[in-house]
């Protein structure tokens, strides 16, 4: 299946990117700027859209920063 978009997202400790369409883990980065560097870097690459998730949206079981 074709790689339709990358996520970067919040986790637990740090930032991911998800990679639509490919069976493999999460890549982790200790800050949102390396993940949106390498995000950017593979979506250039695989001509995709890079989408950059609300950072207020609560992960389950955290509160959100904003009311």
């Amino acid at each position: 299946m074709p790689v339709r978009s990358i996520r970067v997202m919040p986790a637990d400790v740090g930032w991911v990117l998800e990679i639509d369409g490919l069976v493999e883990r999460p890549h982790k980065f200790p800050t949102l700027e390396a993940a949106i560097d390498a995000g950017w870097d593979r979506a250039r690459r695989e001509n995709i859209d890079l989408q950059i998730h609300d950072l207020d949206v609560a992960l389950p079981g955290q509160c959100p920063t904003r009311s």
